[in-house]
């Protein structure tokens, strides 16, 4: 089962607030250009970070309602945290599982290991169906 980040007004805030930085990249690589007439290596650079950055931020965060945050299989849960980030949980692994405050911790081995699974980027229908495939596949023990 996959479930998909919800169309937040806070996905279009940080995807406006990052081509802020496409915007300066592209400023600053006009400026220096303009009054030096040759662009130093060191400037190229910085603003062709800025501007690659601060597109490839935009592009991720106005796309990632179409992505997947949890996905769940028959042995594992797989949380995504970013572009080239996830974390695998095997179900056998999980120490303890709880709900507090629009959030599942995940214990896994020691308490001081913890995974988190914020439900407020999931909608509600599957929020409920996240929790019963949750708590279903997990050891009883680890309920909590």
């Amino acid at each position: 089962m996959n479930f998909k980040y919800v169309p937040l007004k806070r996905w279009k805030k940080e995807g406006s607030s990052h081509l802020f930085y496409v915007m300066l990249g592209m400023a600053t690589f006009y400026i220096s250009a303009k009054n030096e007439g040759t662009i130093s290596m060191l400037l190229f650079i910085t603003s062709g970070s800025l501007f690659l950055s601060g597109l490839y931020h935009a592009i991720y965060y106005f796309r990632l309602p179409d992505k997947d945050y949890v996905r769940i299989n028959d042995a594992e849960i797989i949380i995504y945290r970013g572009s080239f980030s996830k974390k695998r949980i095997l179900f056998s692994k999980i120490s303890k599982a709880v709900e507090m405050d629009r959030k599942i911790v995940i214990h896994i081995g020691s308490p001081y290991y913890e995974e988190i699974i914020y439900t407020e980027w999931l909608s509600e229908a599957d929020v409920r169906v996240l929790r019963r495939e949750l708590f279903q596949k997990v050891p009883e023990e680890a309920i909590k």
